[in-house]
C-alpha cells in the first residue's frame, strides 16, 4: 500500500512538473 501511495504521489509530482515546463515553456 505505501509503494503504491507513494508511486502514485511521484507520478503525479512528474506530472505537474510537466505541465509547469508546458505553460513555462
Amino acid at each position: 500500500m505505501v509503494k503504491i501511495a507513494l508511486a502514485v504521489s511521484f507520478k503525479t509530482v512528474s506530472n505537474r512538473q510537466k505541465l509547469y515546463w508546458c505553460l513555462k515553456g
